[in-house]
């Protein structure tokens, strides 16, 4: 699953790069266009996330810092956050997590 979602975002970023060579920039000038491009990157992001989401909760002490450091990231980019603050906001997190899980045995 997640070598088609790679694959795809790929092939997408390809043709937005390709498309206007062959029907102008009119089609692409767009702001729903403009918007879909802006978001593209973030949304392959979050796709890749969800599908680690899944396999990283093999056990117990995993799930409670993968979910906890999701959580985390989640409220800052509902909030607003840029990228480098989601994915800073869910590294720190997942961090403090496992500190906190090996202080307490």
């Amino acid at each position: 699953m997640t070598w088609v979602v790679i694959v795809a975002v790929g092939l997408g970023s390809y043709l937005l790069r390709v498309l206007p060579l062959f029907v102008g920039g009119k089609l692409l000038a767009s702001p729903r266009a403009e918007r879909i491009i802006a978001n593209a990157g973030a949304t392959a992001l979050a796709a890749l996330i969800v599908t680690g989401l899944d396999r990283s909760t093999a056990s117990a002490t995993d799930t409670v810092p993968t979910w906890l450091c999701a959580a985390v990231a989640l409220v800052v980019a509902v909030r607003g956050g840029s990228m480098q603050r989601v994915l800073s906001a869910g590294a720190i997190s997942y961090a403090a997590v496992w500190a906190a899980m090996w202080l307490l045995g």
